[in-house]
């Protein structure tokens, strides 16, 4: 805060001889603090304080109607200026007294007679904490108002209900999407978008880290992925292309696992990518048991000279795919740990969808909060008949 705003600022002095308030005006007018206004009786200075917003008050402890220890403790407990900075200045100067002002809520104490030079120097350090308190709860509130922001484009860009519906409409498939981020912003993202009348594209991404600069790395990546057209068809190519960005652009130690696939709905095959990504679990059809696909390739952004490897497999009506990132298996202790083991036995013993709940029901309830790491879970179905 500077000098001219600290001058600047509102005081009110308390107190209920002539004497005490006239020298603690004549001192602060003669330093430059313009804004002064008086109250002779702790009753009166109780109302200016509700009619006008003051920086900071000059409290007389000894005055016969309302002393200055009750004036004190109404305006924390009943006015709710709790950080109005309160100078008590008082002839008291027993420790039992200094605590009971503390106690009733004084900021600071001044003993009497006034020094000059201390008055001005605590007035004026006080109204210089105060400003720069008050500086913090707007960049505080500002912050928050950008991450709210920030969350609610995360969080529209996963795929929402409608996305569902249109994909059972078109393609007949059955999808389930689940993202619940470590904190307000988050390192996972996933998507399934239709590329043409019988194709569909679908990832998982969990980026490094978490927090504001994991959810700009993945919205970067994801915004690479849109914008390689050329290479939607192509897991491999896709892989290929993003780990060479995140190489060049992305700093040394962060990366990304990502799963990339490609539906063709009308051929009954899955072409497949992974980089880095937790097992893939595959149902070739609704009374098989689950597959775990392993034989991952490198996460993007470890290795510029990685080669990404292409995997397919059918997807007939009836076959399912289950996708999660790591949160969901993060070795955080507790009974409700688990790990990929434990996911696909609980994914054996029961029908997807019903799973798919259950471990959405587990993170939401079982897992300690916040949590530790974004947890994403994607169950995907196809139909059993598929028109073109």
């Amino acid at each position: 805060m500077s000098a001219y705003n600290v001058r600047d600022a509102a005081l009110l002095i308390v107190d209920d001889e002539p004497t005490g308030w006239g020298l603690l005006k004549e001192i602060l007018a003669a330093r430059g603090f313009n804004r002064i206004d008086i109250a002779t009786s702790g009753q009166e200075a109780l109302e200016k304080i509700k009619q006008r917003p003051y920086d900071l008050v000059l409290l007389d402890l000894v005055m016969p109607d309302v002393d200055g220890f009750t004036v004190c403790r109404t305006i924390r407990n009943s006015l709710g200026f709790e950080r109005l900075p309160i100078i008590v200045q008082t002839y008291l100067d027993k420790p039992g007294d200094r605590a009971r002002a503390f106690a009733a809520g004084a900021t600071d104490l001044v003993a009497k007679p006034i020094n000059a030079a201390e008055l001005e120097a605590r007035v004026r350090i006080h109204l210089e904490n105060r400003a720069m308190l008050a500086e913090l709860s707007l960049y505080k509130q500002r912050l928050e108002s950008e991450m709210d922001a920030a969350q609610r484009i995360q969080n529209a860009a996963v795929p929402q209900r409608a996305v569902y519906e249109a994909l059972a409409e078109s393609h007949n498939l059955h999808v389930d999407g689940y993202l619940r981020a470590s904190s307000q912003l988050g390192g996972d993202s996933w998507s399934i978008r239709r590329l043409d009348t019988t194709k569909v594209s679908v990832y998982t991404l969990d980026f490094s880290g978490h927090g504001v600069n994991a959810a700009l790395n993945a919205v970067r990546l994801d915004a690479l992925m849109s914008g390689a057209v050329d290479k939607a068809l192509d897991p491999a190519a896709m892989l290929q292309y993003l780990n060479a960005e995140i190489c060049r652009v992305v700093p040394v130690g962060q990366f990304a696992t990502l799963f990339y696939g490609v539906l063709d709905c009308e051929r009954r095959v899955l072409r497949y990518a992974s980089a880095g990504a937790p097992p893939v679990l595959y149902w070739s059809h609704h009374s098989a048991p689950p597959e775990a696909w392993e034989g991952s390739d490198l996460a993007l952004g470890l290795s510029s000279t990685t080669r990404y490897t292409e995997k397919t497999a059918t997807f007939a009506p009836g076959a399912q795919l289950f996708l999660y990132s790591d949160g969901l298996t993060y070795p955080f202790g507790g009974t409700a740990s688990l790990n990929d083991a434990g996911v696909q036995a609980l994914l054996s013993e029961t029908d997807m969808s019903r799973a798919f709940r259950l471990l959405r029901d587990r993170v939401e309830q079982d897992f300690p909060q916040p949590l530790r790491d974004d947890v994403t879970l994607v169950a995907i179905r196809q139909g059993e008949t598929y028109a073109s």
